[in-house]
C-alpha cells in the first residue's frame, strides 16, 4: 500500500516523510507537478495533499484523485494543524436507498 506525500514545499514533504517513516516503509514524496504526471500510474492507496499549495494545482490534483477508485486523500493543513479525509471509493447508485445507505455508513454509531 503506497502512501503518496504531495507538497510544493520540500521541507514539509521531508517533515511528513520523516515523521511517518518509523511507522511506514511505503512512503513516496513528490512535488505537485511530479504527482500530476505519476499519480495515475502509481495508484497510491493514500495521498497526503498539502492544502497550502496553489489553488489551481490543488484543484488539478483533486481532479486526478477523484479518478482513482480505491484511494483515500487526506488534505493536510500545517498552519491550522488539521486534516480533512476524502474517500474516493466509488459505487453505482441504482436506487435512492443506495445513496441513503452510503450516507448512513458515515454516521457515528
Amino acid at each position: 500500500m503506497t502512501v503518496l506525500i504531495v507538497s510544493a514545499n520540500p521541507l514539509f514533504r521531508e517533515v511528513l516523510r520523516e515523521s511517518l517513516a518509523p511507522h511506514r516503509s511505503d512512503l513516496v514524496d513528490l512535488s505537485p507537478d511530479e504527482a500530476l504526471g505519476q499519480i495515475d500510474e502509481a495508484q497510491p492507496a493514500v495521498i497526503l495533499l498539502d492544502e497550502q499549495m496553489p489553488e489551481a494545482t490543488l484543484q488539478a490534483l483533486l481532479a486526478k484523485v477523484r479518478s482513482l477508485y480505491r484511494s483515500r486523500a487526506i488534505l493536510v493543513n500545517p498552519s491550522q494543524n488539521e486534516i480533512v479525509l476524502l474517500d474516493c471509493n466509488r459505487s453505482t447508485v441504482q436506487h435512492m436507498e443506495d445513496m441513503l445507505e452510503a450516507i448512513s455508513a458515515l454516521e457515528p454509531h
